[in-house]
């Protein structure tokens, strides 16, 4: 087909604090979806993975497997406490050190996709890509709630979480007051409406 641009594509696990395990530029195909892209790239780095549908249609990507992939996992600390605020339990024995898989050290777990940052709840069969486009894999331990998606509702106990675990990073999200204010200290504090946790708001000078 005829190459129309280019996109950045990775493979992501930094819920598992294994960062970023693969990126590179990849080409995009005239009359290619964002899924046949994702098996291009897995294909060209050794991986082998499991999915549902096909790339046109129903895509759903189940598991990823390579020598190694999951070997060193140390999921971050933060994440391991709004993990236990949402009532997750984390099962850190895995049997398989060569696979990432949907259902993997929590119920909550699997590979969703974002695309220039935002978590999209769409197939990959459904979606293509644009010169410039910067795809990513995830890994969530947490139905996405700690990958940037979007609040979920009856699963765990929290809507969302204040904090976005990718791209090798941790990028905090800000605190939303509920509630009436409690005063601590000489301090007032709020509870998070989305989090649950206790917070005091920070203020400019």
């Amino acid at each position: 087909g005829t190459v129309i641009g280019t996109a950045h594509l990775a493979l992501d696990a930094t819920t598992l604090g294994l960062d970023v395990r693969d990126e590179a530029e990849f080409d995009i195909v005239q009359g290619e979806t964002a899924a046949h892209a994702v098996l291009r790239f897995l294909r060209d780095f050794g991986y082998t993975c499991t999915y549902d549908g096909t790339e046109r249609v129903g895509f759903y990507l189940r598991a990823v497997s390579r020598a190694g992939l999951c070997g060193d996992v140390n999921v971050p600390d933060d994440l391991r406490r709004m993990l236990s605020l949402d009532g997750v339990a984390l099962h850190e024995a895995h049997p398989d050190a060569d696979t990432l898989a949907e259902r993997d050290f929590t119920n909550g777990s699997g590979w969703m996709f974002a695309v220039n940052g935002v978590v999209y709840e769409r197939g990959l069969s459904a979606m293509t890509l644009q010169n410039g486009d910067v795809l990513s894999l995830r890994f969530t331990l947490a139905w996405g709630k700690d990958v940037g998606a979007a609040p979920v509702s009856g699963s765990g106990k929290l809507q969302s979480y204040c904090g976005v675990w990718a791209d090798g990073t941790y990028a905090a999200v800000p605190h939303v007051a509920a509630g009436e204010p409690v005063y601590d200290g000489g301090q007032t504090r709020y509870r998070c409406a989305h989090c649950g946790q206790w917070f005091t708001p920070v203020t400019e000078d």
